[in-house]
């Protein structure tokens, strides 16, 4: 029941996140995402779940996720800055707080957090 009721309860909390929640394999290919982030990328979670990072980073910043999947691989966890494309084409600036975990089965998946911090990044070359 304890098990059963903290699961819930992170479900929860993985649901009505005010950013992008999600995880990934160790191939950026999506496994679940949350409402909110899927809407702020301008995707349904049905389609997100068919689509992988390297659908979402454009083709300039692609060795820079090759970095960061093996980056976490080795550590466990990353941090940073991560341009994506909108569905609607324009580009966002992402900061992601990610962590490797392991299913029971000992599958490898990451944990991300995101938030768009477009605006903020934006406000700060202009100053």
């Amino acid at each position: 029941k304890k098990l059963r009721n903290s699961e819930d309860n992170f479900r929860s909390f993985f649901e009505n996140a005010q950013g992008l929640m999600c995880t990934h394999d160790l191939d950026g290919r999506f496994l679940e995402v949350n409402s909110e982030g899927a809407r702020l990328l301008g995707y349904s979670k049905e389609e997100m779940r068919q689509m992988s990072l390297y659908d979402l980073v454009p083709a300039r910043h692609r060795q820079q996720l090759r970095a960061y999947l093996h980056q976490i691989q080795l550590t466990t966890k990353a941090s940073g800055l991560m341009t994506i494309l909108h569905k609607d084409g324009s580009y966002k600036i992402w900061k992601y707080n990610n962590i490797h975990l392991h299913s029971p089965d000992g599958t490898g998946y990451i944990l991300s957090n995101s938030i768009d911090v477009t605006q903020s990044q934006r406000q700060a070359k202009c100053s």
